[in-house]
């Protein structure tokens, strides 16, 4: 799909963006015209990663659309006689990358709107309107575990699970390609 090009260029955009937000919103001697324009750059590091986040969710809907087509597809013409069945463009190994993304995809969401809720709450200037309750410093821990680190914690074992279960297959498969090769 065309659309996973751009958004990987978006991705490392809005990283870069966070990073130099969050430089200077840290710097000691940075004055409040420096923080503030942090604060500002990782409100909109923010706005990015939940846009982003919008497009994965298209996209890996759209790979839903697609993989259910070609599955269709493969089931019609593997009725006809004249037809070898088709191999799906989807291979078993995509079909579980697709399963583990749109697993993910919700925990990421939670993540994203933990990051956009400290963004949006740095105190910068003297108003009384920001909570610290979101940042992950001097926040309330039980939201920086529920809603950051277990958030991270899931997404990073849903993708390690997907991808020892593709290799575990790799290896069976392997193993019994030597196996007749070797007969």
């Amino acid at each position: 799909m065309q659309l996973l090009g751009p958004l990987h260029i978006a991705i490392v955009v809005a990283l870069g963006v966070g990073i130099v937000g969050a430089e200077d919103t840290t710097k000691a001697s940075a004055d409040q015209s420096t923080i503030n324009t942090g604060a500002t750059l990782l409100k909109v590091a923010n706005v990015l990663f939940l846009l982003i986040w919008c497009a994965l969710a298209i996209a890996t809907i759209c790979f839903w659309v697609k993989e259910s087509r070609l599955r269709a597809d493969q089931r019609v013409v593997s009725k006809n006689p004249h037809y070898h069945t088709l191999g799906s463009c989807f291979s078993y190994d995509l079909f579980q990358v697709l399963i583990a993304v749109s697993a993910a995809l919700p925990f990421i969401l939670i993540r994203a709107i933990y990051s956009g809720l400290n963004a949006i709450n740095l105190n910068t200037s003297p108003s009384s309107h920001h909570t610290t309750k979101f940042n992950p410093i001097s926040g309330d821990w039980i939201i920086y575990l529920i809603m950051g680190l277990l958030m991270e914690i899931i997404v990073v074992a849903i993708y390690i699970t997907a991808g020892m279960w593709c290799w575990f297959r790799h290896e069976k498969n392997s193993d019994a390609s030597d196996v007749e090769l070797r007969s």
